[in-house]
């Protein structure tokens, strides 16, 4: 069975993680019997997880952390189970386990050492889910899972947009530890942070963002510069910003990833910025009247309307308009003035370049004469 998570995950396990899967093979007689009591579509069972999937599935959907392998869907609102690879360079460090919720952002801490990890997840299920299904206590019992000492998750909720306590990890000798908005963080050598610099997170333009991280930088303090880089990019998921911004914030992460000498997650902003790339270049995006948000899923489109130069007439007009022409378009009232979301549907196997012209033709025509 392990082999077939691993082939499908993209993961390395350590030998611990494998032995908890070894003997669930054996407990349950066959690989099959073994895969489907850990994982099983049909409802949830130990893990309390869906299916297994690559590791940066979830990439392409929502605003991940790139630090984040999240192989363990739960089926439920694009929510997923995995670990945070904090410090890749250091092969001993024990990576947190994390929930992570993206329609909710939030971010639950599961824990770091595998007993305690699945000791908690199979704990939180089976209090927490329903339909879970009987659990087999004195298999738990054999492999030293016990159900009265689990702990509860610690939860982080990242869209309330300040400071967030940090992840109980185990902090390397030499290194240094800092909380961002994004319920993750940053966890490099203490020499690549400033000393002058207190780390909290505020609220900034995505300018002074950039412009900060540009600055220590230049000075070697790659930590304090990705410090505020996340901070731009997982605020760009709670206020959308231009193409142009987020390319500039994923290259230039991409750039300081390679500097902490971790490949491996600068190849994944990598893959992003290409495919932000690509579409970027078939988007005709009128940005003076829409942002582009790249939340792709399945086969959602979302576009956001730049509501601050409508009035709010206009922006009636347009979510009229936009429901006649048979768009999902949600309306979300404000303090100042409502905004509004369009969300196109289109069947499975039509390509994205197709996808972003249809869009395009469909949303201009709505904002013409309005």
């Amino acid at each position: 069975m392990k082999n077939r998570i691993e082939a499908t995950t993209g993961m390395k396990f350590t030998p611990r993680f494998n032995h908890i899967l070894d003997r669930f093979e054996q407990h349950f007689g066959s690989q099959k019997d073994a895969y489907e009591e850990f994982a099983q579509e049909q409802f949830c069972h130990y893990m309390n997880i869906g299916w297994i999937d690559n590791k940066y599935a979830a990439m392409d959907d929502f605003y991940p952390p790139f630090e984040a392998e999240l192989p363990f869907p739960t089926g439920i609102d694009g929510n997923r189970k995995g670990w945070l690879n904090l410090c890749p360079e250091i092969g001993d460090f024990k990576k947190p386990f994390i929930l992570w919720t993206p329609m909710d952002r939030e971010i639950w801490y599961c824990g770091k050492d595998e007993i305690e990890i699945v000791q908690n997840v199979i704990h939180h299920g089976y209090n927490n889910t329903p339909y879970y299904a009987d659990l087999d206590f004195e298999f738990l019992k054999s492999l030293d899972v016990n159900l009265d000492q689990a702990n509860a998750y610690t939860y982080l909720d990242t869209e309330q947009e300040n400071s967030l306590p940090k992840l109980p990890i185990d902090i390397p000798f030499g290194y240094q530890y800092e909380m961002t908005i994004d319920g993750v963080g940053v966890l490099t050598k203490e020499e690549y942070f400033s000393k002058i610099d207190s780390h909290q997170s505020r609220k900034l333009s995505t300018e002074e963002y950039i412009k900060l991280a540009q600055l220590y930088q230049d000075q070697g303090f790659f930590g304090s510069a990705m410090f505020y880089l996340k901070e731009a990019y997982f605020r760009a998921y709670l206020r959308p910003i231009s193409v142009e911004l987020r390319l500039e914030i994923l290259e230039r992460k991409a750039d300081l990833y390679t500097a902490m000498d971790r490949i491996a997650i600068a190849d994944v902003v990598k893959i992003k910025i290409d495919n932000l790339n690509q579409m970027k270049n078939g988007l005709q995006l009128n940005e003076k009247y829409i942002y582009w948000d790249d939340f792709f899923h399945g086969w959602n489109w979302i576009i956001k309307l730049k509501d601050s130069i409508f009035d709010n007439t206009q922006i009636d007009q347009i979510y009229f308009k936009a429901k006649d022409a048979g768009i999902q378009v949600q309306r979300k009232e404000r303090e100042q003035k409502p905004s509004l979301d369009f969300e196109l549907n289109f069947p499975f196997d039509i390509d994205k370049e197709t996808k972003i012209k249809t869009t395009m033709e469909i949303i201009n025509a709505i904002l013409k004469d309005t």
